[in-house]
């Protein structure tokens, strides 16, 4: 197994679904190819949070 499958995951037909960047996970869309990053945080009540970042756009979605 390398390094470069470590970092990425693939569908079974071969298609790249995310890999790992920087320590975020980041997802790329198929159609327009623009990337959405994502990275567990400690939110400020103690919960985990999931922010997502598209450009300078970011999203904080609190995790149940």
């Amino acid at each position: 197994m390398s390094r470069h499958d470590i970092d990425e995951l693939r569908c079974r037909c071969g298609s790249l679904l995310a890999k790992l960047v920087s320590g975020e996970v980041e997802l790329r869309c198929r159609r327009c190819k623009r990337a959405v990053t994502l990275e567990l945080r400690g939110g400020p009540d103690g919960c985990r949070v999931l922010v997502a970042r598209c450009g300078d756009h970011e999203e904080v979605l609190p995790l149940a």
